[in-house]
């Protein structure tokens, strides 16, 4: 029997059952492959949208659902509101100052000291290979021909006004079919960013936060400069004040609803049951791991070696099997900012990770990290160390049929393989215990 067809033939006829009304399947044949060779939005469809705004883009206050104050933009709405010419033909020029836009406004590039900014120069090659561009360097010479690649991402770009009435990026969420090719089918996070607060860039502070901080002020701007930000960039910022962006908060908890609305409703084409992301920088990156928790995200290359070539090794890659969140499940989860999910037969909140659990615990969070970072690093040894052949039995002069096996030290490979085996039993040891500790806490009387 073939148990993946047989689950993707449930999987279509449960979507159909429990797809919110006016969801529907856009822009693909029979295979899942798009047919589009205009560029515009596949997964985060036209059709979707109203849905989103419906269920997704609200905020509930007192009980009642209040639309969010912002502007969201699928693919199709920012070519044509960015750098589409009246004609419908794109505008090169236009285009540039549309993801310049994006570079010069997005709160996400300009964080706390000592934290890694998310680098502009891998947005900006991200947006041009979703419009199809495949030669970075010979942009804007080049046109975009490539309408595979370019059909196979999609993006929503979350804006809101700032204190100047000027237009700003509150969140960015780029969605990639294919990066990880060893599920091709399957819809990965390539990058989905959100903040509340603009920060000016941390190497204008006083000296002797730097002192504190046990950072150089020469260290924190190379960050920026490393990350391909310009000098021009970091002179504009120079001396400006942090600034709250209210309308920015949670936003990226509603694109990240969005993602997994639209990963259900693409349900044609092989792993189509499955959706992917790295969560960067790993246990640092607390909000994020929380957040994916949320709507069922579960790591696989925490313990075990990474199935994903494309993502980074210090990363965590998360999978979710999206038969395992209903539509109604993910819009709960949305709206109440809460894990929710249904328990005999009703709607309740339930249990996050042991890790978000601990969030009151540093100091076991830290333990968490300490074991991950221990197994990546034995993971790496095994990978570079070579697999020796056990030596063959030597043969008593005289007596052939008297060879005996000798016993030989074991191989470094073999000795690297078995302490990565005892730290995955002691980390599996340690986990449960932290989450039996917890569930005693919260059921105790």
């Amino acid at each position: 029997m073939d148990r993946k067809r047989g689950r993707d033939v449930k999987a279509l006829k449960e979507r159909k059952r429990t797809k919110l009304d006016g969801s529907q399947l856009t822009g693909k044949d029979e295979s899942g492959d798009s047919n589009n060779e205009s560029g515009d939005s596949q997964f985060f469809s036209d059709a979707l949208m109203p849905i989103f705004w419906e269920h997704l883009f609200v905020n509930i206050e007192n009980g009642v659902k209040v639309p969010l104050n912002a502007t969201i933009y699928n693919k199709t709405s920012w070519r044509h509101s960015k750098y589409l010419n009246q004609d419908g033909t794109i505008d090169k020029d236009r285009w540039i100052e549309a993801v310049d836009f994006i570079l010069d406004n997005n709160p996400c590039f300009e964080k706390k000291a000592g934290v890694k900014n998310l680098n502009p120069t891998y947005v900006k090659y991200s947006l041009m290979l979703a419009e199809g561009y495949e030669d970075p360097d010979n942009f804007p010479g080049q046109v975009p021909v490539n309408n595979e690649m370019r059909n196979n991402f999609d993006f929503l770009i979350v804006t809101s006004r700032g204190t100047s009435n000027e237009e700003i990026v509150c969140s960015l969420l780029i969605a990639q079919r294919g990066e990880c090719t060893e599920s091709p089918g399957s819809w990965v996070v390539r990058i989905i960013c959100n903040s509340a607060v603009l920060y000016p860039p941390a190497f204008w502070m006083p000296d002797e936060a730097y002192t504190e901080l046990q950072l150089t002020k020469e260290g924190e701007k190379r960050k920026y400069l490393d990350d391909g930000f310009s000098e021009n960039w970091l002179d504009q910022r120079e001396n400006r004040p942090i600034v709250e962006q209210n309308l920015c908060l949670k936003t990226g908890l509603h694109i990240m609803g969005a993602f997994v609305y639209a990963a259900k409703n693409w349900n044609s084409g092989p792993d189509s049951s499955t959706a992917l992301l790295e969560l960067a920088n790993g246990y640092e990156n607390v909000l994020g791991y929380c957040l994916y928790d949320k709507f069922g995200f579960v790591r696989t290359g925490h313990i075990d070696e990474k199935k994903c070539s494309a993502f980074a090794t210090k990363n965590i890659e998360m999978r979710l099997d999206l038969d395992s969140i209903s539509y109604a499940e993910l819009v709960a989860t949305v709206q109440t900012t809460k894990k929710m999910r249904v328990v005999n037969g009703q709607m309740v909140e339930v249990p996050k990770d042991v890790f978000c659990l601990l969030a009151n615990q540093p100091s076991m969070q830290d333990q968490f990290r300490g074991f991950n970072n221990s197994i990546l690093d034995l993971n790496q040894r095994v990978k570079a160390t070579t697999p020796q052949a056990p030596a063959p039995p030597r043969s008593t002069r005289g007596n052939p049929m008297g060879a005996k096996q000798v016993s030989t030290k074991k191989t470094t490979y073999m000795i690297a393989l078995e302490n990565l085996i005892e730290e995955k039993r002691k980390f599996d040891e340690y986990m449960n215990a932290a989450l039996e500790g917890i569930q005693r806490k919260y059921t105790s009387p």
